[in-house]
């Protein structure tokens, strides 16, 4: 089955400039748990790096939302 998943410029460097997670694990996840799972994966991942020397980038936390 083909798919097509538009997502953020913070789910691309995850993927391709962080290697956070592949390609692969961001479509199951968004499958199986929705796209609020992916991002609270993402958000996790800068959370670990909050001055940004082991993934750099202009814009920490991009899609960072309340966790409440």
């Amino acid at each position: 089955m083909a798919a097509l998943l538009l997502v953020s410029d913070s789910v691309s460097k995850s993927v391709m400039q962080y290697e956070v997670m592949d390609w692969q694990r961001v479509r199951m996840i968004v499958a199986n748990d929705g796209p609020e799972e992916l991002f609270d994966r993402i958000c996790q991942a800068e959370e670990s790096d909050p001055d940004g020397r082991r993934w750099p980038s202009g814009k920490p936390q991009d899609d960072k939302r309340s966790r409440t």
